[in-house]
């Protein structure tokens, strides 16, 4: 913990916002289109299918796991179907929890029409261009088509701020709208999906990493709440997610303090926390960093409503780490695991990376053989 209050630190830190907010803006677009702002339409409602358009289709032999962020081992054998690729546009809720038109990808593997297959709802990571959104990374290498040419009917948002909603303040870190843009794809799918007869079994898993660990915790949280039984969580991996943000933001903080303790390091520091890497110059993507400005003005008062770490799980989780992340630092998972089980979650436990180097980025490989590999052995209909 740090040795200094974050008082102390407010009026050094006060540069920060600016600062972020020149990175994140630089470059970035036009407003989004006007047809995708209706946040002063009180008559509309969340999770309503606006337009469902297909993208791509894609043979089996076309995609591989070889190349992609998720593969640690040679996964080719994993590969089962071809995958058909369309773009959802529904309502949402935005930085300021008002009604927004946002997008995500819906991915469905080609299989026998009377094989119910188990929905899987993915979280993507940070980004920082509007191209590599789920409905507009169509490559071969994408995670949530390889997951869906494994045979689960895979789902993944855009998230507030792409796609659509491209030009959006991006709600970054915000439990509400971070849950919501996940639930309301979900529910909108599974709407879209009977229409099409794309039968799914009663199963739900959910799963991300980085910023996806978060939105996926959120998103859990929420559905547990919300209790709906065509909604009901069957397994999460949440994976190197910031669920406690306070204890996150302190231990960066930290880390500045003991190597250099300059206003620059800091905001350097805070900016890399976004995805793991400093924000480019020419990122198209705007982002509400509010989260930041509560962390300076209020500590742990000021981000405790974000938090995503403690509540009662009743499905099984599994919290993804690395021990060595320096990015999203790994007391995140041990600091969750005593919350969830002081509330008598059912079935909780941290799974170590098992790199030698397990940092942030280094673990992604070693998360996408587990994720794959528990929920292969949990999964009906593939």
């Amino acid at each position: 913990m740090i040795q200094f209050t974050i008082k102390q630190l407010s009026q050094q830190l006060l540069i920060i916002p600016l600062l972020l907010t020149a990175l994140l803006i630089t470059g970035c677009g036009g407003s989004g289109d006007d047809s995708a702002d209706n946040s002063d339409d009180a008559t509309k409602e969340r999770a309503i299918l606006i337009s469902a358009n297909k993208l791509k289709s894609f043979q089996s032999n076309e995609l591989l796991f070889t190349e992609s962020e998720l593969n640690d081992i040679n996964q080719q054998e994993y590969i089962q179907y071809g995958v058909d690729l369309y773009k959802l546009v529904y309502t949402t809720l935005d930085a300021d929890e008002k009604i927004v038109n946002s997008s995500g990808l819906v991915a469905i593997p080609k299989k026998n029409a009377q094989l119910a297959s188990p929905l899987l709802s993915y979280q993507h990571g940070s980004i920082f261009y509007n191209a590599e959104a789920p409905t507009n990374d169509l490559s071969t290498t994408a995670p949530p088509i390889l997951l869906a040419s494994l045979g689960f009917v895979t789902v993944a948002a855009d998230y507030v701020g792409y796609g659509e909603s491209h030009g959006h303040p991006h709600p970054y870190l915000l439990q509400t709208p971070s849950a919501a843009v996940g639930i309301d794809l979900l529910i909108a799918s599974k709407k879209w999906l009977a229409q099409q007869d794309v039968p799914l079994n009663q199963q739900l898993f959910l799963t991300g990493y980085s910023q996806g660990g978060y939105v996926t915790m959120a998103m859990h949280k929420a559905l547990e709440t919300l209790n709906d039984s065509t909604l009901t969580v069957t397994a999460a991996v949440p994976a190197a997610g910031p669920y406690h943000i306070e204890e996150t933001l302190d231990a960066l903080v930290d880390s500045i303090r003991l190597r250099e303790n300059t206003e620059r390091s800091i905001a350097d520091t805070l900016a890399s926390f976004i995805g793991g890497q400093i924000v480019p110059d020419d990122t198209d993507i705007k982002l509400d960093t509010r989260i930041f400005s509560y962390y300076i003005d209020d500590g742990a008062n000021g981000v405790a409503a974000e938090n995503v770490h403690d509540w009662k799980a009743t499905a099984p989780v599994r919290l993804f780490h690395g021990r060595d992340d320096e990015t999203v630092p790994f007391i995140n998972a041990p600091i969750a695991l005593a919350a969830m089980q002081a509330k008598n979650s059912n079935d909780v436990q941290v799974i170590e990376c098992q790199k030698e180097e397990s940092g942030h980025k280094e673990c992604v490989p070693n998360y996408g053989l587990f994720m794959i590999d528990y929920f292969f052995g949990i999964a009906q209909g593939l």
